[in-house]
């Protein structure tokens, strides 16, 4: 989660009707409950299929590499992934590749009273650096880019000589976010600075092939005889969804409860949903034993029935 120890207390679950808030109730305790709950259906059933595994990784949210566990996941059939379903009970088809990407500048400290002249000000140099890739925002379908920290100087009188930024980075098409870290390693040139750009995490996203289509379609239909409309959507928020689709294995996202909000004192879950995704979890695991992508070319795996 993204809270700090101790926010659950102060701030606990609180239920409304059909509605539960509290901190991570949808990103992603809910999930954690379609799940366990689906698992349970799954062992009273039938058994279409050799195995399902319910993965469990408490450290997303503060980590830019894969997971400790993903060698677990290589040669399974599929992942689907719990992360909250989209507000409109989508499922998440796509993931943005994203990165953060750290500008430096470097100055000249001096006297900003008595000789400012002697001085170069590493944060006019690097606002300079923000507003031009700030610019590339929206330059391609679904990029965005946005300076989410900014630190620089020491005091007021003083002028600064160093000055430091974190972007944010993310597209749909891992060709529009190569383009667009690209374009921002063209750093300008300013007279007695110099600018530093570094990689500070990189992540993949998902792009959907033939069997992730797949899947997508067969929920579609699973969510049709329960009543539901759905689709699928690319979301600009990473899950480990993305490091299990980046080694090969068909993910479908967002299988756990409707909900929003999410990181906010106002993030919420709606309890009635998790019956119906909990339906179409268990609906696709048969089908997925059942055959469902064995005529699918699994982007060069094959899978393993588990």
């Amino acid at each position: 989660t993204v809270f700090a120890r101790g926010t659950a207390a102060a701030r606990p679950l609180r239920r409304d009707g059909d509605v539960v808030y509290g901190p991570g109730v949808a990103d992603m305790k809910g999930g954690l409950l379609v799940g366990l709950a689906g698992l349970e259906a799954l062992a009273r059933g039938a058994r279409g299929f050799a195995s399902v595994e319910l993965v469990s990784v408490p450290d997303e949210e503060v980590r830019t590499q894969p997971f400790a566990l993903i060698d677990r996941v290589r040669g399974a059939d599929a992942v689907l992934v719990l992360e909250c379903g989209r507000k409109n009970g989508d499922l998440v088809a796509g993931r943005k590749t994203g990165a953060w990407i750290r500008l430096e500048v470097e100055g000249r400290a001096a006297h900003a009273g008595t000789e400012p002249e002697l001085g170069r000000s590493a944060v006019r140099g690097l606002c300079h650096e923000i507003l031009r890739c700030e610019a590339l925002d929206g330059a391609r379908p679904g990029l965005t880019v946005i300076a989410g920290t900014v630190s620089g100087g020491t005091i007021a009188n003083v002028v600064p000589a160093y000055a430091e930024a974190m972007l944010d980075v993310r597209a749909p098409a891992r060709s529009d976010f190569d383009w667009a870290t690209a374009e921002i390693a063209r750093v300008g040139s300013y007279d007695g600075l110099e600018v530093r750009v570094e990689d500070a995490g990189t992540w993949p996203g998902i792009e959907q092939g033939a069997a992730g289509r797949a899947l997508l379609d067969e929920s579609r239909r699973i969510a049709a005889g329960l009543g539901l409309a759905l689709d699928g959507q690319t979301s600009g928020g990473m899950s480990d969804g993305c490091w299990t689709a980046a080694i090969g294995t068909p993910t479908l996202d967002g299988f756990g409860p409707v909900g929003g909000d999410d990181h906010s004192p106002d993030e919420y879950a709606r309890l009635d949903s998790v019956p119906v995704r909990c339906g179409m979890l268990t609906g696709l695991c048969e089908a997925i034993g059942g055959g469902l992508l064995a005529a699918v070319e699994h982007e060069g795996v094959s899978g393993t029935r588990r």
